[in-house]
Protein backbone atom coordinates (compact mmCIF):
# COMPACT_ATOMS: atom_id res chain seq x y z
CA UNK A 1 0.00 0.00 0.00
CA UNK A 2 3.12 2.34 0.76
CA UNK A 3 4.69 1.83 -2.34
CA UNK A 4 1.47 2.51 -4.32
CA UNK A 5 0.48 5.73 -2.21
CA UNK A 6 4.56 6.79 -3.02
CA UNK A 7 4.06 6.81 -6.91
CA UNK A 8 0.42 8.91 -6.29
CA UNK A 9 2.64 10.91 -4.31
CA UNK A 10 5.58 11.23 -7.03
CA UNK A 11 2.67 12.34 -9.39
CA UNK A 12 1.29 14.91 -7.24
CA UNK A 13 4.71 16.90 -7.28
CA UNK A 14 4.65 17.51 -10.93
CA UNK A 15 3.62 20.52 -12.02
CA UNK A 16 1.87 19.48 -15.03
CA UNK A 17 0.33 23.01 -16.86
CA UNK A 18 -3.43 22.65 -17.85
CA UNK A 19 -4.74 23.52 -21.56
CA UNK A 20 -2.42 20.47 -22.96
CA UNK A 21 -4.07 17.81 -25.03
CA UNK A 22 -5.54 14.59 -23.92
CA UNK A 23 -2.84 12.00 -23.60
CA UNK A 24 -2.46 7.99 -23.79
CA UNK A 25 1.03 6.25 -23.83
CA UNK A 26 1.45 2.84 -22.98
CA UNK A 27 5.08 1.06 -21.94
CA UNK A 28 6.47 -2.17 -21.98
CA UNK A 29 7.63 -3.16 -18.48
CA UNK A 30 10.75 -5.81 -18.09
CA UNK A 31 12.42 -7.21 -15.27
CA UNK A 32 15.63 -7.65 -16.65
CA UNK A 33 15.43 -9.53 -20.01
CA UNK A 34 12.36 -11.06 -19.15
CA UNK A 35 8.49 -9.07 -20.19
CA UNK A 36 6.65 -8.88 -17.41
CA UNK A 37 3.44 -6.79 -18.56
CA UNK A 38 2.53 -3.47 -20.19
CA UNK A 39 1.65 -0.20 -18.34
CA UNK A 40 -0.69 2.17 -19.93
CA UNK A 41 -1.44 5.79 -18.42
CA UNK A 42 -4.47 8.11 -19.27
CA UNK A 43 -4.61 11.50 -18.58
CA UNK A 44 -7.18 14.26 -19.26
CA UNK A 45 -8.04 17.32 -17.38
CA UNK A 46 -9.88 15.62 -14.93
CA UNK A 47 -8.73 12.43 -14.71
CA UNK A 48 -5.44 10.50 -14.51
CA UNK A 49 -5.27 6.85 -14.64
CA UNK A 50 -2.58 4.32 -14.34
CA UNK A 51 -3.28 0.77 -15.54
CA UNK A 52 -0.46 -2.09 -14.98
CA UNK A 53 -1.02 -5.65 -16.13
CA UNK A 54 1.75 -6.81 -14.39
CA UNK A 55 0.56 -6.01 -10.87
CA UNK A 56 -3.26 -5.91 -12.00
CA UNK A 57 -3.71 -3.07 -10.03
CA UNK A 58 -4.85 0.46 -11.61
CA UNK A 59 -4.64 3.87 -9.86
CA UNK A 60 -7.23 6.39 -10.88
CA UNK A 61 -7.35 9.82 -10.01
CA UNK A 62 -10.52 12.28 -9.89
CA UNK A 63 -9.48 15.78 -10.09
CA UNK A 64 -12.70 16.93 -10.20
CA UNK A 65 -13.88 15.08 -7.34
CA UNK A 66 -10.63 14.79 -5.36
CA UNK A 67 -10.16 11.68 -5.10
CA UNK A 68 -7.75 8.44 -5.63
CA UNK A 69 -9.42 5.38 -6.24
CA UNK A 70 -6.60 2.11 -6.37
CA UNK A 71 -8.24 -0.74 -8.00
CA UNK A 72 -6.86 -4.27 -7.08
CA UNK A 73 -8.65 -6.45 -9.44
CA UNK A 74 -7.15 -9.58 -8.19
CA UNK A 75 -8.88 -8.79 -4.65
CA UNK A 76 -11.43 -6.82 -6.48
CA UNK A 77 -11.38 -4.21 -4.22
CA UNK A 78 -11.20 -0.53 -5.08
CA UNK A 79 -9.37 1.76 -2.08
CA UNK A 80 -10.48 4.99 -1.70
CA UNK A 81 -8.91 8.23 -0.31
CA UNK A 82 -10.06 12.09 -0.87
CA UNK A 83 -7.08 14.49 -1.72
CA UNK A 84 -7.77 16.42 1.73
CA UNK A 85 -6.99 13.32 3.82
CA UNK A 86 -4.21 12.67 1.49
CA UNK A 87 -2.61 16.14 2.27
CA UNK A 88 -3.42 15.61 6.05
CA UNK A 89 -1.31 12.54 5.88
CA UNK A 90 1.57 13.46 4.05
CA UNK A 91 2.18 16.51 6.77
CA UNK A 92 1.78 14.39 9.56
CA UNK A 93 4.34 11.99 7.77
CA UNK A 94 6.46 14.80 7.62
CA UNK A 95 6.69 15.80 10.77
CA UNK A 96 7.16 12.46 11.96
CA UNK A 97 10.26 12.11 10.00
CA UNK A 98 11.65 15.42 11.06
CA UNK A 99 11.00 14.84 14.29
CA UNK A 100 12.31 11.25 14.26
CA UNK A 101 15.73 12.72 12.21
CA UNK A 102 15.73 15.25 14.74
CA UNK A 103 16.65 12.73 17.91
CA UNK A 104 20.02 12.68 18.92
CA UNK A 105 22.27 10.40 17.12
CA UNK A 106 24.28 7.57 17.69
CA UNK A 107 27.99 6.92 17.53
CA UNK A 108 29.23 10.68 17.18
CA UNK A 109 26.55 11.83 15.26
CA UNK A 110 24.50 14.84 16.18
CA UNK A 111 21.11 13.60 15.23
CA UNK A 112 19.74 10.44 13.94
CA UNK A 113 19.35 12.40 10.41
CA UNK A 114 22.91 13.20 10.23
CA UNK A 115 23.82 9.36 11.11
CA UNK A 116 21.57 8.15 8.49
CA UNK A 117 23.10 10.52 5.65
CA UNK A 118 26.23 9.66 6.43
CA UNK A 119 25.82 5.77 6.53
CA UNK A 120 23.99 6.16 3.28
CA UNK A 121 26.71 7.92 1.38
CA UNK A 122 29.00 5.04 2.97
CA UNK A 123 26.55 2.38 1.37
CA UNK A 124 25.49 4.46 -1.82
CA UNK A 125 28.68 6.68 -2.54
CA UNK A 126 29.30 10.10 -2.49
CA UNK A 127 26.34 12.04 -3.46
CA UNK A 128 28.31 15.06 -5.06
CA UNK A 129 29.85 12.44 -7.89
CA UNK A 130 26.57 11.05 -8.95
CA UNK A 131 26.30 13.93 -11.48
CA UNK A 132 23.81 13.71 -14.19
CA UNK A 133 25.03 14.06 -17.84
CA UNK A 134 23.73 13.81 -21.34
CA UNK A 135 23.95 11.19 -23.23
CA UNK A 136 22.54 12.37 -26.45
CA UNK A 137 19.21 11.81 -28.28
CA UNK A 138 17.13 8.41 -29.03
CA UNK A 139 14.09 7.86 -31.21
CA UNK A 140 11.38 5.73 -29.18
CA UNK A 141 7.45 5.21 -30.16
CA UNK A 142 8.68 7.43 -32.99
CA UNK A 143 9.50 10.13 -31.31
CA UNK A 144 12.52 12.13 -30.22
CA UNK A 145 13.57 12.13 -26.60
CA UNK A 146 16.84 13.56 -24.37
CA UNK A 147 18.55 10.89 -22.81
CA UNK A 148 19.94 10.81 -19.33
CA UNK A 149 22.07 9.28 -16.84
CA UNK A 150 23.28 9.47 -13.53
CA UNK A 151 25.25 6.61 -11.51
CA UNK A 152 26.08 6.48 -7.79
CA UNK A 153 28.88 3.78 -6.46
CA UNK A 154 29.24 3.15 -2.91
CA UNK A 155 30.96 0.25 -0.94
CA UNK A 156 27.69 -1.54 -1.00
CA UNK A 157 25.45 -0.70 -3.35
CA UNK A 158 26.12 0.19 -7.15
CA UNK A 159 23.19 2.03 -9.10
CA UNK A 160 21.67 4.09 -11.81
CA UNK A 161 18.98 5.96 -13.44
CA UNK A 162 18.36 6.26 -17.36
CA UNK A 163 16.09 8.29 -18.39
CA UNK A 164 14.89 9.51 -21.88
CA UNK A 165 12.35 12.35 -21.74
CA UNK A 166 10.54 13.63 -24.69
CA UNK A 167 10.54 17.74 -23.61
CA UNK A 168 7.26 18.27 -25.79
CA UNK A 169 4.83 15.71 -23.93
CA UNK A 170 3.13 17.68 -21.25
CA UNK A 171 0.51 16.16 -20.14
CA UNK A 172 -2.62 17.93 -19.39
CA UNK A 173 -4.23 18.58 -15.40
CA UNK A 174 -6.89 21.54 -14.60
CA UNK A 175 -5.23 23.00 -11.32
CA UNK A 176 -8.04 23.04 -8.15
CA UNK A 177 -7.15 24.79 -4.81
CA UNK A 178 -7.57 21.02 -3.56
CA UNK A 179 -4.53 19.87 -5.59
CA UNK A 180 -2.32 22.67 -5.08
CA UNK A 181 -2.83 22.02 -1.64
CA UNK A 182 -1.53 18.28 -1.33
CA UNK A 183 1.16 19.27 -3.63
CA UNK A 184 2.43 21.67 -1.25
CA UNK A 185 2.38 18.79 0.99
CA UNK A 186 3.82 16.07 -1.47
CA UNK A 187 6.37 18.86 -2.32
CA UNK A 188 7.16 18.89 1.37
CA UNK A 189 7.85 15.36 2.04
CA UNK A 190 9.95 15.23 -1.36
CA UNK A 191 12.01 17.66 0.18
CA UNK A 192 12.43 15.62 3.29
CA UNK A 193 12.90 12.46 1.12
CA UNK A 194 15.00 14.20 -0.93
CA UNK A 195 17.80 15.28 1.84
CA UNK A 196 19.28 11.52 0.85
CA UNK A 197 19.27 11.87 -2.92
CA UNK A 198 22.26 13.00 -5.22
CA UNK A 199 21.90 16.66 -7.13
CA UNK A 200 22.14 14.21 -10.02
CA UNK A 201 19.07 12.59 -8.95
CA UNK A 202 17.32 15.72 -8.42
CA UNK A 203 18.23 17.31 -11.56
CA UNK A 204 16.55 13.95 -13.41
CA UNK A 205 13.55 14.21 -11.52
CA UNK A 206 13.08 17.71 -12.57
CA UNK A 207 13.58 17.63 -16.09
CA UNK A 208 10.17 19.19 -18.03
CA UNK A 209 8.95 16.66 -20.43
CA UNK A 210 7.49 13.18 -20.53
CA UNK A 211 10.01 9.63 -19.69
CA UNK A 212 9.50 7.61 -22.67
CA UNK A 213 11.71 5.12 -21.37
CA UNK A 214 12.98 4.95 -17.66
CA UNK A 215 16.51 1.70 -16.67
CA UNK A 216 16.84 1.76 -13.13
CA UNK A 217 20.19 -0.74 -12.60
CA UNK A 218 20.89 -2.15 -9.22
CA UNK A 219 24.16 -3.88 -7.92
CA UNK A 220 24.62 -4.52 -4.36
CA UNK A 221 27.40 -6.49 -2.16
CA UNK A 222 25.77 -7.61 0.81
CA UNK A 223 27.52 -9.78 3.94
CA UNK A 224 25.12 -12.59 2.93
CA UNK A 225 25.08 -12.73 -0.20
CA UNK A 226 23.71 -9.56 -3.02
CA UNK A 227 23.32 -9.25 -6.91
CA UNK A 228 22.75 -7.24 -10.05
CA UNK A 229 19.40 -6.10 -11.08
CA UNK A 230 17.82 -3.97 -14.19
CA UNK A 231 14.11 -2.64 -14.38
CA UNK A 232 12.72 -1.35 -17.79
CA UNK A 233 9.85 0.56 -18.85
CA UNK A 234 9.96 1.70 -22.70
CA UNK A 235 7.20 3.56 -24.54
CA UNK A 236 5.74 1.03 -27.24
CA UNK A 237 2.91 3.84 -28.26
CA UNK A 238 2.05 7.34 -27.48
CA UNK A 239 -1.30 8.75 -28.70
CA UNK A 240 -2.58 12.40 -28.26
CA UNK A 241 -6.30 13.40 -28.38
CA UNK A 242 -9.38 12.75 -26.60
CA UNK A 243 -10.01 9.32 -24.26
CA UNK A 244 -13.03 7.92 -23.85
CA UNK A 245 -14.56 8.35 -20.81
CA UNK A 246 -15.52 4.86 -20.05
CA UNK A 247 -11.79 4.43 -19.55
CA UNK A 248 -12.49 5.85 -16.51
CA UNK A 249 -15.40 3.74 -14.80
CA UNK A 250 -14.60 2.27 -11.76
CA UNK A 251 -15.75 -1.74 -12.06
CA UNK A 252 -18.58 -2.96 -10.42
CA UNK A 253 -19.11 -5.24 -7.90
CA UNK A 254 -15.83 -4.19 -6.19
CA UNK A 255 -15.20 -4.04 -2.59
CA UNK A 256 -14.40 -0.24 -1.65
CA UNK A 257 -12.08 0.20 1.73
CA UNK A 258 -11.67 3.31 3.42
CA UNK A 259 -7.52 3.93 2.33
CA UNK A 260 -6.90 6.64 4.81
CA UNK A 261 -8.08 4.98 7.92
CA UNK A 262 -5.91 2.27 7.07
CA UNK A 263 -3.59 4.46 7.14
CA UNK A 264 -4.29 6.58 10.01
CA UNK A 265 -3.60 3.41 12.29
CA UNK A 266 -0.36 2.49 10.29
CA UNK A 267 0.39 5.71 10.97
CA UNK A 268 -0.36 5.80 15.21
CA UNK A 269 1.29 2.03 15.48
CA UNK A 270 4.10 3.51 14.09
CA UNK A 271 4.38 6.81 16.00
CA UNK A 272 3.95 4.29 19.30
CA UNK A 273 6.66 2.46 18.14
CA UNK A 274 9.16 6.00 17.76
CA UNK A 275 7.73 6.24 21.48
CA UNK A 276 5.29 9.28 19.89
CA UNK A 277 2.13 9.60 21.66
Amino acid sequence: MCKRLLSVIFLLCLAFPALAADLTVTYQLKDGKKVTGEKTIYWTDQFHLEKDTSTKVDVLSDYAKGMVYTIDHGKKQIEVMNYQAMTGMMGGAQQMMGEMMSRPGMKGDKTMGEGLQRRMNEYLGDPDQAVLQKLGTLTIAGRTCDNYKVERKGKRVEMSEEVCVDPTLVPPKKPTPEIEAMQAAAQGMGETLGAFRSAGQKELAALPGLPLRRINTSKAKMMFGGGKRLMDEEAIAVKEGPVDPAVFQLPAGYKQIDQAQELREQMQEMQKMMGGH
